[in-house]
């Protein structure tokens, strides 16, 4: 009976060190995944044409898109790709003109949640508008819970505010969210 306690106890040991190293390391992740967010988030370029975008009037249907826009939109696609949030295995071969769907990618949100460009194929979830929006309200980042996509595979959502340049998160309302 001594030996099987003890035999237990070891087991007990050795699946207490595997638990706290998997969190460990799903830590790391989540960490690393807000930081590549957050590098975007505060790139001053990023924020000065978001503040000049913001600024604009609103484009009339088949005007050309404005400089700024075209900028971020490079900059968001080159760090989804570097950074792994375009799937990979998901990219059309086929030349053809169809629509694609994306479980993984980002999305840049103006102050009012509208959509102003993403990596091809993702789509704002109804899940995902909620944490945009207390996002927004409370000006800190936020992960949106896990939920099934359009796939039917679950994901996990990142959600960072975006500040104007020069201007402390506390004085200022968030002038995008970065999804």
């Amino acid at each position: 009976a001594k030996e099987r306690a003890r035999d237990l106890q070891q087991w007990q040991v050795h699946l207490g060190l595997s638990a706290d190293n998997r969190y460990d390391a799903v830590d790391r992740w989540l960490e690393a995944q807000f930081g590549r967010l957050h590098e975007l988030a505060v790139n001053g370029s990023m924020q000065l044409y978001l503040m000049q975008l913001a600024s604009r009037e609103q484009p009339r249907q088949g005007e050309i898109e404005p400089a700024q826009l075209s900028y971020i939109r490079n900059l968001v696609l080159v760090t989804a790709d570097r950074s792994g949030f375009i799937e990979k295995s998901r990219v059309e071969t086929v030349g053809a003109n169809l629509p694609g769907q994306a479980d993984v990618g980002l999305m840049l949100l103006d102050q009012d949640g509208k959509l102003l460009l993403s990596t091809p194929g993702i789509k704002l979830g109804r899940e995902v508008e909620n944490t945009v929006a207390r996002v927004l309200k409370s000006k800190e980042p936020a992960i949106q819970d896990i939920y099934l996509g359009d796939s039917g595979q679950p994901l996990l959502g990142f959600v960072v505010p975006i500040f104007p340049l020069q201007v402390s998160k506390n004085e200022a309302a968030p002038i995008a969210v970065l999804v």
